[in-house]
């Protein structure tokens, strides 16, 4: 079984990501049509960092859970991330696909150059492509592989992460043999 604390601890990560992308969703609304101000575009720039932020506070919480320490040096970051596409490095179980660490990739590109930046030097048209997909980077991180954040109802039929469990709402991770009953999953809005 995952850990109550793990289970509990991502479910609030992943509930505040909704929410950020969500609020990112409607400012990009409220500027639509109309040159944003700098205020608006350094707001949606931290909301695109803070989605990142999100997806790496939880790989940190199940390497933690794993016992697996985090790495160290500049690079660090890129490192964890890596830790858990494929091939992954055991016990950490393989949560990212080809496509969804491609996407991932770019947002922790993005949020690097964000920290590392002036607000004043954000380019809207490069930063709309981002916060279009979002959304949809957000539900494919949410019920994908990551065998923390899947539904069986979502979970793609041919993917190494969870699989349905023998007891009726729970899943199994294949790698790992955790139980996660569907109880402790959100539906994720459009």
């Amino acid at each position: 079984m995952i850990p109550a604390d793990l289970k509990e601890e991502v479910s609030i990560e992943l509930d505040s990501m909704e929410r950020m992308v969500l609020e990112l969703q409607n400012l990009h609304q409220d500027v639509s049509g109309r040159e944003p101000s700098v205020r608006a575009k350094t707001a949606a720039a931290a909301f695109i960092a803070q989605f990142y932020s999100g997806v790496e506070n939880i790989l940190k919480r199940i390497s933690r859970s794993e016992g697996v320490s985090l790495p160290t040096g500049e690079t660090w970051h890129i490192g964890l991330f890596l830790r858990f596409c494929n091939p992954s490095c055991a016990p950490l179980p393989e949560l990212f696909d080809a496509d969804l660490k491609t996407k991932l990739a770019t947002y922790r590109k993005f949020r690097h150059g964000f920290h590392h930046g002036y607000g004043f030097q954000l380019d809207w048209e490069r930063m709309t492509e981002g916060i279009q997909s979002i959304g949809e980077v957000h539900r494919m991180f949410r019920s994908g592989d990551c065998s923390v954040c899947a539904t069986p109802g979502d979970q793609p039929s041919n993917s190494p992460g969870f699989i349905p469990g023998e007891l009726s709402g729970t899943l199994v991770c294949s790698r790992t043999n955790l139980t996660i009953p569907r109880s402790e999953f959100r539906e994720i809005r459009s």
